[in-house]
């Protein structure tokens, strides 16, 4: 059985599109504030974008599960979204986790699949004597563009294993 049209709508607007509006505005915003400051910045280091990538991997899907999660699950409880048909609910997999579990385990799949290519790929180019340095405002960009990204990608995840969880 297909997803019904408010289904469809709440996982690929509500739940991607918009935060992945919402995620290039504030973490493009959280990159400017940080370095702002420096003209430049380097991928290790005093200053670097390399641990912000990390940090910022690990915490938008884990922070998201934990905020969007209880949120779906009152929405159905309270009638505001509907819950999901017979078809579409399972009792094991991810949605049957308690949330702080599935909160870690994307924290930890967005470091291993988000941030650790990135820096694995800038350290090789750096490895060839070529120093990664980007200006400060191409990176507060770069990341914009790089959180909306998981972000449109992970939140329907955190969606979907909340609604079949709520369901």
């Amino acid at each position: 059985m297909a997803l019904s049209a408010a289904h469809k709508k709440f996982l690929f607007v509500d739940q991607s599109l918009i935060p992945g509006v919402f995620n290039f505005l504030i973490n493009g915003l959280i990159a400017w504030l940080i370095f702002r400051a420096a003209e430049t910045t380097t991928l290790w280091g005093e200053g670097s974008f390399g641990s912000d990538l990390l940090i910022t991997a690990l915490l938008l899907p884990a922070l998201t599960a934990l905020i969007v999660s209880p949120i779906i699950v009152k929405q159905v409880k309270n009638g505001k979204l509907l819950p999901l048909p017979e078809s579409h609910k399972t009792s094991d997999g991810m949605a049957a986790k308690p949330t702080i579990l599935r909160a870690l385990l994307l924290g930890v799949l967005g470091i291993l699949f988000a941030a650790l290519p990135i820096i694995f790929l800038l350290d090789m180019i750096q490895d060839q004597a070529i120093v990664v340095q980007l200006a400060s405002n191409d990176y507060a960009l770069f990341k914009a563009v790089w959180a909306a990204l998981m972000a449109i990608l992970i939140t329907p995840v955190i969606a979907w294993w909340a609604l079949q969880s709520a369901s």
